[in-house]
């Protein structure tokens, strides 16, 4: 339905901050009821973080901001214009308000969402942009609750060419079912379907992990950790970082740059990191409104960098495997200030800028300028045709396909079946179709 509504209304080759650019959130027909996966919620514009030429992709994000959207009688919102000064969107059951939101500004997006369930009550969902947001990083990211983020494609930029700065919501409608018991029963068979195997045996609950987003199966393992002590100030946080904490590990094993020997870019650690400096650095980066991946893709090349002897760019001393180092640059990168400014235009175009490392910078992010998810078959186990379908959604996808993602398992778990010679006869069948094909 975005892509259909874009299709219509969004003019070829636009520039992604344009007012005439549009911003489409979109819920599904099942969104807000118990059909599993249904709680996402789905965000299209033109990306300004594609490249070279910005153009059309999706985005989406958990949590429960787009069932409450659906509570509130509303399917989707498209986003067209640009205001004149800082404003936020205001959903009550069908009513929409746009308020001023010059005392949100500059405010990360923690004390955003704060600031409007003070306002508005602690019921309402509050999707919102941060610093980054404000200041068109073009990697900067619509946040939602502590973790949920439309990421890696830069709409929070779009969001924040437009001086929207957040979209509250409240929802009391519900959704109806016209076969209350029929519909229940088909949601526990496909919650079966979607959890097979060693899926299945993961999804009951362990201590200390939530479910961040409405109606999902996926046993992902959010953690919510309390009154961890911060690495760098003398306070507490409370966090609930998902798969990229790992990311800030110091461990060499933990640390997930890539290993790429042709151009000399190697697998390093961070010395004297711990699990405290994860969980903050990702929150950090959450509060401030920046893709997580950020790391991911930064680090590998500014050690390169360093390795080639380069010490200093656009005057910032490099020095990317201390913490504090990096507490600095992300808050420089958020503001567009000093060499920030260069970064957050992202890093091919940053390289490209510099003259420096650009292969490397090319195979960092080879999606369209979005660093891939997941590379190859790092998550498939073998013999296993599932890279078929990975390969097919990188050579469709307009922007990182999220290969190896969670959708394949329901193959995966007939395939291992089949392997090892187990199964129904149906179930064998169908994978040694699956195989075949």
């Amino acid at each position: 339905m975005a892509a259909r509504l874009a299709w219509d209304e969004i003019s070829p080759k636009i520039n992604p901050y344009s007012s005439e650019n549009r911003l489409i959130f979109m819920t599904g027909p099942l969104t807000g009821t118990l059909a599993p996966t249904s709680g996402r919620t789905i965000v299209c514009s033109v990306s300004p973080r594609i490249y070279p030429q910005p153009w059309y992709t999706r985005s989406t994000f958990g949590g429960y901001w787009g069932p409450e959207l659906k509570y509130a009688g509303i399917d989707g919102i498209v986003i067209q214009g640009k205001a004149a000064s800082p404003k936020y969107i205001w959903i009550e059951d069908g009513e929409v308000d746009i308020s001023n939101a010059k005392r949100l500004s500059g405010k990360g997006t923690y004390a955003t969402q704060k600031a409007l369930k003070k306002l508005h009550g602690d019921s309402v969902q509050v999707a919102c942009i941060g610093p980054a947001g404000e200041n068109l990083v073009r990697f900067a990211t619509i946040q939602h609750n502590l973790t949920n983020s439309a990421g890696q494609v830069g709409f929070g930029a779009v969001m924040g060419s437009k001086k929207l700065k957040a979209i509250a919501v409240r929802g009391t409608c519900g959704v109806k079912i016209a076969e209350p018991e029929r519909f229940l029963e088909l949601c526990r068979y496909v919650k079966r379907q979607a959890l097979p195997g060693h899926m299945a045996v993961r999804s009951s609950p362990r201590p200390g992990r939530i479910q961040c987003t409405h109606a999902c199966t996926t046993p992902c393992g959010a953690v919510i950790y309390r009154n961890l002590k911060s690495v760098f100030s003398d306070g507490f946080i409370n966090a609930t970082p998902l798969c990229n904490d790992c990311n800030w590990f110091g461990k060499p094993e933990n640390g997930l740059l890539v290993h790429y020997e042709a151009d000399g870019l190697k697998v390093k650690g961070w010395p004297g990191w711990d699990k405290s400096t994860a969980v903050e650095f990702t929150s950090l980066c959450e509060d401030l409104g920046l893709c997580t991946w950020v790391l991911q893709t930064l680090a590998p090349w500014l050690t390169k960098c360093v390795d080639d002897g380069i010490r200093n760019i656009g005057g910032l001393k490099l020095d990317p495997l201390e913490a504090e180092w990096w507490w600095k640059f992300l808050h420089m990168i958020a503001r567009r200030e000093g060499a920030g400014d260069i970064f957050a235009e992202d890093l091919i175009r940053a390289a490209e800028k510099l003259d420096l490392n650009l292969d490397v910078a090319r195979f960092q992010m080879p999606a369209w300028g979005a660093p891939a998810h997941r590379d190859s078959r790092q998550n498939d186990r073998h013999p296993s045709p599932g890279y078929i379908v990975t390969a097919l959604q990188w050579a469709m996808a307009s922007r990182d396909p999220f290969n190896s993602e969670h959708s394949y398992t329901l193959l995966q778990h007939y395939i291992d079946q089949y392997n090892l010679g187990e199964g129904t006869k149906a179930e064998k069948a169908f994978a040694q179709d699956i195989r075949h094909r």
